[in-house]
């Protein structure tokens, strides 16, 4: 018989930082992480799975996206067609104009389009990383005299708390 002991007081399990939870809206750069063949639920067809997520260098970095689900192969024709686009959609993206193996896709980047439908995040749309977000500027080094380069408020009445 296996035991443990484990005690969970003091872990936050609610944290901010968790790979997990919904997006805001807007685009993220991504890497593709991971890809999978699968049969439906329905045993009438098939889809490719795409595992995505925020890529280095963002605020979200390693923030997992959604799944994108693509039914490339299926007894409704639209369906295939709908994938089939998205597919194409997504190869623009990366700067790819095919593949052979669905193993080529991990680690292409791409800009993920997230929006919001209720509690959940959807991709809606793909962007080659030239449209990526930028970064937010870096905050002004010090000068190199050692003084701080902003303004300086000292004799002035807006900032009183300078005026010691």
């Amino acid at each position: 018989m296996i035991s443990f002991d484990l005690a969970t007081e003091g872990a936050d399990l609610l944290d901010g930082d968790s790979k997990f939870g919904p997006l805001d809206p807007g685009n993220y750069p991504a890497i593709i992480t991971g890809v999978d063949w699968r049969a439906n639920k329905k045993g009438n067809g098939f889809y490719l799975m795409i595992n995505s997520e925020v890529v280095d260098g963002h605020e979200r970095a390693g923030k997992y996206l959604p799944a994108i689900f693509l039914n490339l192969e299926h007894v409704n024709e639209v369906a295939v067609t709908m994938a089939k686009k998205d597919l194409t959609r997504l190869c623009k993206a990366i700067g790819i104009e095919g593949f052979k193996q669905m193993e080529e896709l991990i680690d292409c980047k791409f800009v993920a389009r997230v929006s919001v439908d209720g509690e959940y995040n959807t991709i809606d749309g793909f962007l080659p990383m030239s449209d990526a977000p930028k970064p937010a500027p870096a905050a002004p080094a010090p000068a190199a005299n050692g003084q701080n380069p902003s303004p300086s408020y000292r004799g002035s009445n807006s900032a009183p708390w300078l005026n010691q």
